[in-house]
């Protein structure tokens, strides 16, 4: 079951998820985002226009 949680997950957030678990039967998940902002010409530092 895991292993294909971890594909949904992959999948659903185009590879770019880094950590995710289980708590309380609530899914926590951390997903980079630099690359998306980035393409949006955000700073990934202070999420601002450029």
């Amino acid at each position: 079951m895991i292993v294909n949680l971890h594909h949904i997950i992959a999948r659903i957030f185009e590879d770019r998820v880094n950590y995710y678990r289980i708590v309380d039967s609530t899914l926590i998940i951390r997903a980079e985002a630099d690359r998306r902002m980035e393409r949006n010409g955000l700073s990934t530092v202070t999420g601002v226009m450029d």
